[in-house]
């Protein structure tokens, strides 16, 4: 079953995956096609090789923006210390900037356009690949820009493993692509 969370709380309903195997390689930011772009400042991404229960959700959202490792992590990015090494490997493309984000905190992957992405290449999280899988992305949404907000994932066609920021397809708000659409708020 897949749930999506939003600052650790858990969404109203719950749905049965049913996901293609997607790309090999994760994109963030945008999609590998256009119009599907989320307007952000993206921190950090990570993907776990399970999937994280309601309890590890919650206390590992409040420890989301620091560096603490957790076990069955297979990805980690981030792009506040872009020359870590704890990141995973990461290009970036289309014109994609790590810049210091508007608070000047901390620096972040800017999203503002159709177009720039980061790619994290040669991490299938396919169901044949990772039968379970988690995805966290940290970021700031400067504002919906389009119809089709996917921001991490690894989307080929069909609604593959992908965070969705808006897209109204999935109702309204926070959503994860599982092969179909559906709504996870009441």
């Amino acid at each position: 079953h897949s749930f999506v969370y939003l600052n650790g709380i858990q969404s109203d309903y719950n749905v049965i995956a049913t996901n293609n195997e997607g790309l090999g390689d994760l994109w963030i930011g945008r999609p590998h096609h256009n119009g599907h772009w989320v307007d952000s400042w993206i921190k950090e991404v990570k993907v776990f090789k399970t999937a994280l229960s309601e309890s590890e959700v919650m206390q590992y959202a409040s420890k989301f923006l620091s560096d603490v490792g957790v076990e069955n992590q297979v990805v980690q990015v981030d792009f506040s210390q872009p020359n870590a090494i704890s990141n995973t490997h990461y290009t970036l493309h289309n014109g994609a900037r790590i810049l210091p984000a508007p608070n000047g905190q901390f620096k972040a992957l800017r999203i503002g356009s159709d177009g720039p992405y980061a790619l994290i290449p040669g991490v299938n999280i396919g169901p044949s690949a990772m039968p379970e899988c988690t995805l966290m992305i940290g970021l700031y949404l400067e504002n919906i820009a389009n119809n089709y907000g996917w921001v991490f994932g690894h989307e080929h066609s069909g609604y593959d493993r992908t965070i969705l920021l808006h897209d109204s397809r999935f109702g309204k708000g926070v959503a994860s692509a599982v092969g179909k659409t559906w709504s996870p708020w009441s």
